[in-house]
């Protein structure tokens, strides 16, 4: 899993805006998971964590875990990102107005693992 960690934040979250669409786990193909930019193109948006969502990349192993076990894909959205903008970029305030932009605040609370992932969101134990 490849975490963003370019950001930086003295606060317990840092808020981006997404454009993208709002995807169905079962339709994303494992093959098409890297975006141009080198991350994957993919991510989930799940659980509020109070100082902001739990928010992680989609990757192969994540991707196969969400479809393969019984997970609560009712927490969390999935997105693939057309363009991922963070809060200290010029044009944040800008985009934030725009209806094709959801803002979302990306907990450092967020799952970090596997492990993290299935303690958050399995149904039920293994």
């Amino acid at each position: 899993m490849k975490i963003r960690t370019s950001f930086v934040s003295n606060s317990s979250s840092t808020s981006f805006l997404i454009r993208g669409r709002l995807v169905n786990v079962h339709d994303i193909d494992e093959n098409g998971l890297e975006g141009r930019d080198g991350y994957n193109k993919y991510i989930a948006i799940g659980e509020d964590l109070n100082e902001g969502n739990d928010v992680f990349d989609v990757d192969k192993v994540v991707l196969l875990i969400l479809k393969l076990l019984p997970m609560d894909l009712d927490k969390l959205k999935i997105y693939e990102i057309y363009e991922l903008i963070h809060e200290d970029d010029d044009n944040f305030n800008k985009k934030k107005r725009q209806k094709e932009y959801v803002e979302f605040g990306w907990s450092y609370g967020s799952c970090h693992n596997i492990d993290d992932i299935l303690y958050r969101y399995l149904k039920e134990d293994i």
